[in-house]
Formats: C-alpha cells, structure tokens, sequence
C-alpha cells in the first residue's frame, strides 16, 4: 500500500510540476528563459546559514527597536524602557515572543516588513539595532511551516497566517491577512506584537526542547542587551526573567582611564 500510495504522489506531483512548467512557458515570450527561483529554494537558501540563536535575537532586535520609538515618546532618561516587557516561550511543539512595545501599524506591515530584503523609502527607527529588511522573515522560515504574527497599535490591529507549505506552491509572493481574534496578550489597549510558530522543523523542535539551548538564549541576551534590559526592559524566556546590571567603568580624582596615543606617519 505505501508504495502504491507513494507512486501515486510522485506521478501526481510530477503532473503538477509539468503544469506549473507549462503554464510558466506561456508566459515567456520566445526569445526569453525562465531563470526565476522556486519559493522552496529561496527559503532553504534564506535560513540555511543562519543560526538558530540569532534568529530568536533577531526577534529580540525589532522588539528592542519598538521599545526605544516608546522611549523616544516617554523620554525618560534613567529608565526609558521601563514598562516594556518581551516574552519569549520555546518548546519542541512551539515558539513564540510576545511584546508590548508599541506594535506597527497594518501600512508598515503591507507595504515594508514583509519585504524580503528592505524597500528604498522604508522609515528607520533611529540608531536601530533591528531592520525590516530580512531578520523577522528568516526567522520565522528558520523555526516552522506555519506562522501567525499578530500587531495592535493604539489605532489598529491586523494579523497574518502563512502556511508555509502551500504557500510555496502559490504563483504569488504575498501573505493572506486573517481575522485579528480574541487576544489575551495584545490590543489597541495594550499595543505589541505576537508571533507564534508551529509544525517546528525537526532539528528546530530538538533544540527547542533542551534546557542547553534554553540557558544559551538566557545568556546571549543578556550579553547583547544589558544596557536596556539595566534600563527598565523585562525579557522572559521560558518564564524566567532575565537580569542585567549595566557595566560601567568606576572613575575618580584618583583612578583614571589609561590613555596610550600612537601616531602613524
């Protein structure tokens, strides 16, 4: 029976395969060939080189960045991103970072962050540590075959759902948006950003469910991001909260910084 079954997939996805073939063909003039990447290859080639910390820390930058646009607001100089608060929770069944830092608007998600690679005119946070251009997106291809991300600012809300899976088979390069439901963790009220990541790749699940990788995360961010986390920002991962005391170097009359001064000709 399964091999029957399996000579039944393959000869229909090789029916399939010449169709998407044929139906590519018509729309070549005669003088051109078709060289356009198939989405399979183009996530496999996207997410192949990057490991899986700096994908979650990548996640970490947009949220951060959302952070400093509310302390740019607030400004506040002792604890500018007090009230700012990232959740992060992996397991082998899932992933997903949640954050009330301001969200982005339904524009911004349309027409820039989805972007593969950043749009000429895209608006920059100042001094960002985090761009729109491909961390958010290769991250999500990295972790899983089915992503939800949900954003409230204190205007709107939206969200989108990509199975990535059919999604690869689709001629088009957009995301569907999808209803915004019943949150418990963000609204107009409560503006941030939820990402959620199921069906996890194997090797990410595995990963994912060790309490190595687990201390491993804990500790990158709190290397990367001390000086906010030290200024009033709250990140948890697995529920536990990450602590960071800011280093700063001690000065006075009597100790000072050594200076050496070198001079090239």
């Amino acid at each position: 029976v399964r091999t029957t079954v399996a000579a039944a997939n393959l000869a229909l996805s090789r029916k399939e395969t010449r169709r998407v073939s044929e139906l590519m063909a018509a729309e070549l003039d005669d003088d051109e060939i078709n060289a356009e990447p198939t989405k399979a290859f183009f996530v496999d080639m996207l997410v192949r080189d990057i490991p899986l910390e700096q994908a979650i820390l990548d996640l970490v930058d947009n949220c951060i960045d959302g952070a400093k646009r509310l302390a740019q607001a607030k400004q506040s100089s002792e604890t500018p991103h007090e009230g700012c608060r990232v959740d992060i929770t992996f397991n082998r069944d899932l992933f997903s970072i949640v954050d009330n830092c301001g969200g982005f608007d339904r524009n911004t998600a349309r027409t820039y962050a989805f972007r593969f690679g950043r749009p000429r005119g895209a608006v920059q946070t100042a001094h960002s540590i985090g761009q729109f251009g491909v961390g958010m997106k290769r991250a999500l291809f990295k972790f899983g075959k089915h992503f939800i991300v949900r954003s409230a600012t204190s205007d709107e809300e939206w969200a989108i759902e990509v199975d990535v899976s059919a999604w690869e088979q689709a001629n088009k390069w957009t995301f569907p948006w999808v209803e915004f439901g019943n949150s418990t963790t963000i609204s107009k009220a409560n503006p941030g950003t939820d990402i959620v990541v199921t069906n996890l790749r194997p090797e990410v699940a595995f990963r994912f469910s060790t309490s190595i990788f687990e201390n491993s995360i804990i500790g990158l961010i709190k290397s990367k991001h001390r000086q906010f986390i030290s200024e009033g920002l709250q990140v948890f991962v697995n529920s536990k909260r990450i602590d960071a005391t800011n280093i700063y170097l001690h000065v006075t009359d009597k100790m000072q910084p050594g200076r050496d001064v070198l001079r090239f000709e």
